[in-house]
Parts: structure tokens; sequence; C-alpha cells
């Protein structure tokens, strides 16, 4: 996949050129590890589909690579409600965060330009958190990200002569998860528990439908583990929605959620707090649209 070897390319030619600054290199050194780790995983698993033991530990394998060679959750952040030293849980925290996150943003990949876009909001937005930090390197690696994905765009919308496959979306959603404790690793300052919630809100839309289907499946004493056609970007387009639409509509909520991010970090503690149910209500405003969607396409059918 182009933009996982450019990207990966990238990030050990600027850790070169940055090995003078105190802790870039080797913290840089344990995220291309990781990431070069993830990305054979998705490639391996791409020319035959591999045992879930197997990638759930290579999965687990990575994201301690970076708990212990970038930074670790050190400290449980709620807006309002608790700031406290994680500890052992941290890490544990930690691993479920990284390797979730991954599974996640893998599961989404499922329809022309979605993966696709998402990673350009996602990297556009750490790419301008890098800037506000004033870390060339967190700034100029995910700016090549955007780059690179937008010429991979131009052959993975719909319709789609290239996909992304498990090298691809298993790398993004790697990096993604990634990105904070890396972030957090440039500066003293920066307290990993404040900045996975940016994190988060990048990539909400992939989130939220992840989750919300995952919890939706085991209340219906599902299989998680099971191939479906159970999520809301799914269902929409089961629905009849183009891979087009669904794309660009997720782009848009990628676009808010991103808008909350930003305001999360630079606003006080009741504007941070205030931003989870709102961001919430919007979600599941978007659930509730798509079983209308569907009801309304099953009476269509009936009538």
């Amino acid at each position: 996949m182009g933009f996982v070897f450019i990207s990966l390319l990238t990030l050990f030619l600027l850790l070169i050129f940055y090995n003078h600054s105190e802790g870039i290199s080797i913290n840089g050194f344990f995220l291309l590890v990781a990431l070069t780790g993830i990305a054979l995983l998705g490639w391996f698993d791409d020319m035959g589909s591999l045992l879930k033991r197997i990638r759930f530990s290579v999965q687990i394998i990575c994201s301690l690579i970076i708990l212990l060679g970038v930074g670790t959750l050190v400290t449980f952040y709620i807006p309002l409600l608790i700031t406290i030293n994680a500890g052992i849980i941290g890490t544990i925290l930690g691993v479920i965060w990284i390797a979730g996150t991954t599974n996640i943003y893998n599961f989404m990949d499922g329809i022309d330009g979605i993966a696709s876009l998402q990673g350009v909001v996602a990297a556009i937005s750490w790419a301008i958190f890098g800037w506000i930090l004033g870390v060339e390197l967190l700034m100029i690696m995910n700016l090549v990200l955007m780059a690179s994905l937008i010429a991979f765009l131009r052959y993975n919308w719909s319709p789609a002569s290239i996909f992304m496959g498990d090298a691809g979306s298993v790398f993004l959603g790697f990096w993604f998860a990634a990105m904070p404790f890396w972030a957090a690793s440039f500066s003293p300052n920066l307290m990993t528990g404040e900045i996975i919630w940016f994190a988060a809100f990048v990539i909400w839309p992939f989130l939220f439908d992840g989750s919300f289907t995952i919890a939706r499946r085991l209340k219906n004493g599902e299989n998680i583990l099971e191939a479906h056609r159970s999520h809301l970007y799914q269902r929409l387009n089961i629905a009849g929605f183009s891979h087009r639409h669904i794309s660009t509509l997720y782009t848009s909520f990628a676009v808010l959620s991103s808008c909350f991010a930003f305001l999360f970090i630079q606003s006080t503690e009741m504007i941070r707090f205030l931003t989870f149910p709102v961001l919430f209500l919007l979600s599941i405003g978007y659930a509730l649209f798509v079983s209308r969607i569907e009801e309304k396409n099953l009476k269509a059918l009936q009538n």
C-alpha cells in the first residue's frame, strides 16, 4: 500500500534528520517499529487470512511497544470529574485503546473512500495540532500522510479501482491511536489522558459507529467476532445510499467532530465536559436517522 510505505519511509528519514533533538529519535524509533509491525500484520492478513489469536497477539505486542517505548496513559482524565494517576491500569487501558481503535478502523473500511477520507480529516487535525504545539515532526508526518491519502483517494473514490485492504486500514487505525502518546512525548507539560480525547474526537464517526454496532450486537446476543453487515454505514448502504453519499456524510461528521476536538483542547473544564453530551446526542441522532430510513424502506417494501 503506497501511503503506508511513504509514511514509514518519511518517518525513518525525518528521524535521521531530527536525531539531534533529545528524546525524539528514540521515541520515533519505537513508533516506527510498532507501525512497521502492524503494517506487516495487515499485509500478511491480506495475503491469506491469519488466525484471530495471531492478529490480536501482534496488535497487543505493537501496542505495548508504543506504551513502553513512547509513553503510556499516565493519567486517567475526565473533565470536571476525575484526574488520577492510572498506574498499571493505564497500560491496560492503553492496550485496549490502541488495539480497539485499530480494529474498529479496520471494520469501518467497507465502502469506497470512507476510510481514506476519515484518514485525511484526522491527519489534517493532527498536523494542525502539531503546528499549535510547535512540534514540526508531528506536523510534517501527518501532512505527508494526508497528502499520500489524497493521492490514494483518486483511485479509492467510488467506483474504486484500488482498495485499502487490511494493510492500509489497520495501519491508519494504529497510527491515529498511537498519536496521543507520541504527541505527549514531546513535552512534559502535555497530559496523555487529555490528548487522548482529542485523538478520539478526530476519528469519532468511526469510533461511534464501531462501538454502537458492537453494543447493539451484544444486546442481540450475536457473536461480535463473526462477519456481519450491521454497521450504521452498511445499513445505510443496504437502504439504498450510495458509497459516495455515505463517505461524504461520514467526512462531514468527521470535520464536525474534529472541530469539537479543537474546542476541547482550547477550552475551560466546563466547556470540555459539555462537549461529551453534545457530541453523543448528535451521534445518537444519526443512529436514529439510520433506523428511520430502514423503517421507511421496510414499509415501502410491504406496500
